[in-house]
């Protein structure tokens, strides 16, 4: 879990990681040097719960730094990831690993849906493909960070491009499908908060950096990368819709 400033919403999310129906768990927040009371509420915690630790960063290094040196901290065999104003439910842990279990993969997700600032359910995300291929992947990411899971002892540990202004995760899932399988499935899992200032929600930005995700992390070429982001143009815009229609 990567917490900057997170003190809105960062009990929330540390509880439904304590709330698990699956308890064999350990929680790794790294703070990227935050300037609010969010460490004052980890302290809390951190008294309460050995299975939580906390490590401090000096300087301000980025998401995809936090959650690099979390995966280098981690001493279980599975990694999964939460940010500290998203919310896991109950079943999301024991439900996800029964899957990588038995359909013996390497990486699992779920359906999720969107909340906002106040908790209110303002859509939902659900997967389109149990089964995700490469090929899949480079048409749309069909994996939130928020549910997925992967499996160090297939995979060993994979890190997040610390270069990428977004994407990282998306790269991440490629990554690892180049050689290994992915099963999803449709039952909600977590919640995704949705904020005014987030990056995800900057979608001029967002077009810009994939096409420089294609073109130079990808190194696809200029013709493919042409369709593949027309593609991602149209499914972003479709889910523009889809969740103006729910509210």
């Amino acid at each position: 879990m990567p917490n900057y400033n997170g003190e809105r919403f960062i009990e929330r999310a540390i509880n439904s990681v304590i709330d698990q129906s699956y308890f064999n768990w350990e929680l790794i927040i790294v703070d990227d040097n935050s300037k609010d009371k969010s460490i004052e509420i980890i302290n809390i915690f951190l008294d309460n719960d050995k299975r939580i630790h906390l490590y401090k960063l000096d300087t301000n290094n980025g998401s995809s730094y936090a959650r690099n040196f979390a995966i280098k901290k981690a001493n279980g065999r599975y990694i999964a990831f939460l940010d500290c104003d998203d919310i896991w439910f109950p079943l999301k842990l024991h439900t996800q690993l029964a899957l990588l279990k038995n359909k013996d993969c390497a990486l699992t997700y779920s359906s999720y849906n969107l909340i906002n600032d106040i908790d209110t359910n303002i859509g939902q995300v659900i997967i389109e493909k149990k089964n995700i291929s490469y090929n899949d992947m480079l048409l749309k990411n069909h994996i939130g960070c928020l549910t997925a899971i992967y499996d160090t002892e297939k995979v060993g540990k994979m890190y997040m491009d610390e270069n990428l202004k977004s994407h990282e995760d998306w790269l991440l899932w490629l990554n690892i499908l180049e050689n290994h399988s992915a099963f999803g499935i449709d039952e909600v899992l977590a919640s995704y908060r949705i904020v005014n200032n987030s990056l995800s929600s900057r979608k001029l930005n967002q077009v810009k950096n994939h096409w420089f995700f294609l073109r130079k992390k990808l190194k696809i070429s200029f013709y493919k990368s042409l369709f593949y982001f027309i593609t991602y143009s149209v499914n972003g815009l479709k889910k523009k819709i889809n969740l103006c229609c729910v509210k």
